[in-house]
């Protein structure tokens, strides 16, 4: 498992970038930004007095002597503490399936044990690591889920339906791994349909149909043109839903 964070904005696109770091430090494993074109070329003002007090997470260091210290052992939460470099702890780093010293292995036990470390770290932590935004999911009759570029768009599609009297909620996963698969379970218990708009052929659309579980419908709203998903498309899509 691999954490993925996807930002919305200018602002999130640096708070989450130093979020991905303190994740990275505290779980000890790789994180994502996941960043579309239309991020990544966008223009907006940033006031940094906002963001300058924002928590930063240093990794634990050892507490026990360099000569009992195994780097991959885990502990209780299955988290390993990899000491500094030059502090006089040592040990090895590969890519091949390794036991708790860092040294390669192919014992079958140890292969299972050491692997099941690396996904229990990420999925018995979710609740830490999960992030999303919602509004106006509590009476809502449908639910626009979107994420990064997109969400943009969902978001002014959501108020122009609701100025018409339509009960529309806005999710947007800031994580888009692990899926908050919680909430949007929840939301989906109560609402007649789930549009999903996102640049791509519905690779979101997949995940929620997943967790969904045909509780209820899920709609994709899909363009790969090049140019953005518009509120005039999302708007048409949820006024189709029967």
């Amino acid at each position: 498992p691999v954490i993925a964070l996807s930002p919305s904005s200018i602002k999130e696109s640096y708070t989450l970038a130093v979020e991905a770091f303190n994740l990275a430090e505290k779980y000890m494993t790789p994180v994502i930004i996941l960043m579309d074109e239309v991020i990544g070329h966008l223009r907006e003002p940033l006031d940094f007095d906002e963001v300058k007090d924002l928590e930063i997470i240093d990794r634990k260091k050892p507490d026990i002597t360099p000569d009992k210290y195994q780097a991959y052992h885990g502990g209780e939460e299955g988290i390993p503490i990899l000491a500094p470099f030059g502090t006089g702890y040592r040990y090895h780093i590969t890519g091949l399936t390794h036991d708790e010293s860092g040294y390669s292995t192919m014992a079958p036990k140890v292969v299972e044990r050491m692997n099941r470390r690396i996904v229990n770290k990420v999925e018995e932590h979710k609740e830490d690591i999960v992030e999303f935004e919602s509004q106006n999911t509590e009476d809502a009759e449908i639910l626009i889920l979107s994420y990064g570029g997109s969400a943009r768009s969902a978001k002014e599609a959501v108020l122009r339906l609701k100025a018409e009297g339509y009960q529309v909620g806005f999710f947007r996963p800031i994580t888009i791994w692990p899926f908050p698969e919680k909430e949007v379970g929840k939301i989906a218990e109560k609402v007649k349909a789930i549009v999903v708009p996102e640049m791509n052929m519905g690779q979101l659309k997949q995940e929620v149909e997943r967790v969904v579980a045909g509780r209820t419908k899920v709609l994709g709203v899909n363009k790969v043109d090049g140019e953005l998903i518009t509120p005039a498309e999302i708007i048409t899509v949820v006024k189709g839903v029967e």
